[in-house]
């Protein structure tokens, strides 16, 4: 037992004398439960000494197992009363020290062989000395326990925090994309209205322009049917409808009467130009308008805060342009970035040549100070404002520290850094004044700082610009047009009279009521006030229009003149009258010229009958463009439903950019989240062993105190040794936190930027 100690004795786990000692296939023993909780945390099976994987489970080792107990039990007996103060060889008393190997003798054994040339001591008068070494070491070690469990306090801290600053970081994330999502769709939206109002007016424009080659062909056919069945009637017949013909054709502005001819008078319709969509205001350069109208939602700010650096008391917002004082600090970890004295906060980003500017809207804050300073000036204590800081400040109540003074309350200062010559400058750009210039020759990384004592105002960086029919009873004077429903267009058979006092067809209304689902009147588009009531007087009308106009085709009724019973075998020229041979000798046609029928006629039939073919031509004519129309119609429709689907592609693509640059973003920030998660549980699993180590050497620094003076020099030299191979103090590492201005610091604006690679303008 007199040669084994503590070390080959403990188990390289929990640095404790083994209590159940399993051995592994690389012959290193391990207590078994420390075995069990170290694979199960770490999920591998391996030796915690070298690292190999055992090839099979391992074994009790009882040998070692007996061997522990032996010695725990002898160091139990040693340290009951003088069971150590005789030597081994001579039964004597220890009373001396060998000063070389630090080993309690007797006086025989000074004098034996091995001792030779060597110095001693009285025990009495070596102890102390050696006690107050310890007791130092201890006082140290304490020390140092103390600093890692706060230290590791802080690691778990900053774990914490790591993981909220991610959560933190994607949600803002999601809502920045989240509104640049809202835009396109806004965009989306306001573009497929505007093409439905242009699909909706050119498909009126040429509805009315079908309703009016509708009634045109109506009218047409209408002239053409009445001019051939006045071709077929009688001569004197075919005179007096010839007049009615013509007259009724000077109703409408096809046809007029010019020495009994029907000439065409308006040049043929043609399809209007612009009839069809625009599809160019749509989809031409679509990508790149709606990109380059983005620029008016996002917005860049030259400087972004850097929440690792800020003070517990200061608070951001979101998009890290903000600054506010609070009076209680926030529970965050003092990683070596951070101000813990000084309530300040940094940009995120430094500068080492160039020239730079930024606005900050100081808003007539209470009290703060801003400019720039190095990135190696120290943030910890209260140096910071003594040296390599250039800064205006506003500090009426004395709280800041060095810097020039402004006298009264701003708006805004614009900070203007000219590293390469060495000057920074500050000037109010509300009114154009300057405030000061600092000269001087910068070599280190120079940073933007923010100082804000006020707890309702905030400092705010300010963003940069980027850039109706009259009815008469007499029959004569009623023409065609006049009894024509203005949907069918046919003779009228049950009218009846709206509000506004337009007549339509009941049939008609009916069905266009129905179609259209809103109730207007056809003629003028009013909405009917009432029911309408039929117009019975305009249907009697219509009853007896047609059955004149049915006795007046009929054969021969119209050859007797009705005043002298002869028959009518003349024509008056003058008027175009048939009349008979007594009345041609009347006072009524005195001074007028007349030929007869017989001879008139035919020249009469022959200019009606070019007539005829005139608007039958122009009635197919019309036809042909009234197809063309409805053609037309269709074609804007599916312009429409094409056009509307590639916005819908092309919006898709940008959306699609969008979730890519989201999920590749969200990505990036869970990487670097595992990453320092890791990095932290590493050192945290070192902090937990070295706080495991250093309070196994005091607890052993303590025992070795309390042991009599011959047990107590014989566990120094190792406990000593044990002391001075302990690990120097550890330190939060920098850059521990989420550098979350990489993922929030002008996030719309840089997707913005990056969206230009994927829309092309022609």
């Amino acid at each position: 037992m007199d040669s084994l100690n503590i070390e080959e004795l403990s188990c390289p786990v929990c640095h404790e004398i083994f209590k159940a000692p399993v051995l592994l296939s690389c012959s290193h023993n391990v207590c078994k439960e420390c075995l069990e909780q170290l694979w199960k945390a770490k999920e591998t099976q391996e030796c915690p000494v070298c690292g190999r994987r055992p090839s099979k489970n391992p074994s009790s080792n009882f040998v070692l197992k007996t061997l522990c107990k032996s010695f725990l039990k002898e160091r139990n007996e040693r340290h009951s009363a003088g069971s150590e103060e005789i030597c081994n060889l001579h039964g004597e008393k220890l009373k001396l020290v060998c000063l070389e190997d630090n080993q309690p003798v007797y006086s025989v054994c000074r004098d034996t062989q091995i001792y030779a040339n060597q110095t001693f001591k009285p025990i009495r008068k070596d102890v102390p000395a050696y006690t107050e070494e310890l007791n130092t070491a201890l006082k140290s070690l304490q020390e140092k326990l103390k600093h890692g469990e706060n230290l590791k306090r802080e690691f778990e801290k900053t774990f914490q925090l790591i993981k909220s600053q991610a959560e933190y970081t994607e949600h803002q994330i999601k809502e920045q994309f989240k509104r640049l999502r809202q835009f396109l769709r806004d965009e989306e939206a306001s573009t497929i209205i505007a093409l439905r109002e242009e699909e909706e007016q050119k498909k009126q424009k040429m509805k009315e322009k079908l309703e009016d080659m509708n009634r045109h062909i109506s009218t047409l056919s209408h002239t053409i049917r009445d001019l051939e069945e006045t071709m077929k009637a009688d001569d004197v017949c075919f005179l007096k409808l010839t007049i009615e013909v013509i007259c009724t054709m000077n109703v409408f502005p096809e046809v007029a009467k010019c020495d009994f001819t029907v000439q065409i008078l308006q040049p043929d319709q043609q399809m209007p130009s612009g009839a069809l969509i625009h599809v160019p205001r749509y989809l031409g350069n679509l990508p790149y308008r709606v990109w380059k109208k983005m620029l008016n939602s996002v917005q860049k700010s030259p400087v972004i805060l850097d929440p690792s650096t800020a003070h517990p008391r200061l608070i951001l917002s979101n998009d890290l342009t903000r600054v506010k004082y609070i009076w209680d600090e926030q529970p965050l970890p003092d990683n070596p970035e951070r101000f813990d004295i000084c309530e300040c906060i940094l940009g995120s980003e430094g500068f080492n040549s160039g020239m730079h500017f930024w606005e900050v809207e100081v808003n007539e804050s209470e009290c703060w100070s801003l400019g720039v300073t190095t990135e190696s000036n120290q943030r910890k204590g209260h140096d910071f404002c003594n040296s390599n800081v250039w800064c205006v400040k506003y500090d009426p109540y004395s709280l800041l520290g060095p810097g020039f003074p402004v006298e009264e309350h701003l708006e805004c200062v614009r900070v203007d850094l000219e590293y390469d010559g060495g000057t920074v400058s500050f000037s109010d750009p509300v009114t154009n004044t300057h405030l000061h210039t600092f000269t001087t020759t910068f070599t280190d990384v120079i940073f933007p700082f923010f100082c804000n004592l006020d707890e309702v105002r905030c400092l705010r960086i300010l963003p940069v610009k980027l850039f109706i029919y009259a009815q008469t009873v007499k029959m004569d004077s009623l023409t065609v047009g006049e009894l024509s429903c203005p949907v069918c267009h046919e003779i009228f058979k049950a009218p009846v009279l709206l509000s506004c006092s337009h007549n339509v067809c009941t049939d008609c209304l009916q069905q266009l009521w129905r179609t259209k689902e809103t109730r207007e009147c056809p003629v003028c588009g009013r909405t009917s006030s009432k029911n309408p009531s039929s117009n019975l007087v305009l249907k009697t009308l219509c009853k007896s229009f047609l059955k004149e106009r049915n006795e007046r085709h009929s054969a021969g009724s119209e050859e007797i003149c009705n005043l002298h019973g002869e028959k009518l075998k003349l024509v008056c020229l003058e008027d175009n009258q048939p009349v008979c041979s007594v009345c041609r000798d009347t006072q009524i046609y005195a001074n007028k010229t007349f030929r007869p029928i017989s001879v008139v006629v035919p020249s009469y039939k022959e200019d009606l009958n070019t007539a005829l073919k005139s608007l039958q031509a122009k009635l197919k004519q019309r036809e042909n463009i009234k197809r063309e129309f409805e053609k037309t119609v269709q074609h804007i429709k599916s312009q429409a439903e094409y056009t509307e689907h590639q916005i819908k592609e092309q919006f898709k693509k940008l959306r699609q950019f969008l979730r890519d640059e989201e999920a590749s973003t969200i990505i990036a920030l869970r990487e670097e989240e595992d990453q320092k998660k890791q990095k932290m549980k590493e050192k945290l699993e070192d902090m937990n062993r070295h706080i495991s180590d250093l309070s196994n050497i005091i607890k052993d620094l303590e025992e070795t105190m309390k042991a009599n003076d011959v047990c107590f020099l014989q566990r120094f030299p190792v406990t000593m040794e044990r002391v001075q191979i302990s690990q120097p103090d550890q330190q939060m590492p920098s850059g521990a936190l989420i550098y979350v201005p990489r993922y929030l610091g002008n996030l719309p604006y840089r997707v913005w930027k990056k969206m230009l690679n994927c829309v092309q303008k022609i």
